[in-house]
């Protein structure tokens, strides 16, 4: 059976998305806890109960290595672990109006960062695995 590459068919970037100006991340100094905070709001909010197809032991074990030793993550390990930051991140948004953090004025876009880096990710993996198909 030959292997068929997924990615043509999916994380086809939608036009409304394309003309969204991705956020840039916060700086070093500040990521720690702007991804911590994205990691607990994932796995505490009740809005985020419906997706309970995540593996929420494991994604918690990535993300301590990706915060520990971000080299130990293979493309797909560390796609799914920008999908579920880019999934926070947006939940975050829809409760209230965010701001970028270096522009007052410009609306907070990190999930639309994310996303964009999870689908570069699952792109240089180009296989399939576990991991790539729960960050489609």
């Amino acid at each position: 059976m030959a292997d068929i590459p997924l990615q043509p068919l999916l994380f086809q970037d939608e036009p409304r998305l394309a003309r969204l100006p991705a956020t840039p991340l916060p700086p070093p100094s500040m990521i720690v806890d702007f991804e911590n905070n994205l990691m607990s709001h994932l796995l505490t909010a009740p809005d985020l109960d419906r997706l309970d197809t995540i593996d929420r032991p494991r994604l918690l074990n990535l993300y301590n290595r990706y915060r520990a030793l971000p080299t130990s993550l293979t493309d797909d390990q560390k796609a799914l672990v920008y999908a579920a930051l880019c999934i926070a991140r947006h939940s975050q948004m829809r409760d209230g109006p965010a701001t970028a953090m270096f522009d007052p004025a410009t609306p907070s876009r990190e999930d639309v960062t994310y996303y964009h880096m999870s689908k570069d990710a699952v792109q240089a993996w180009n296989r399939p695995s576990v991991d790539a198909l729960c960050t489609y």
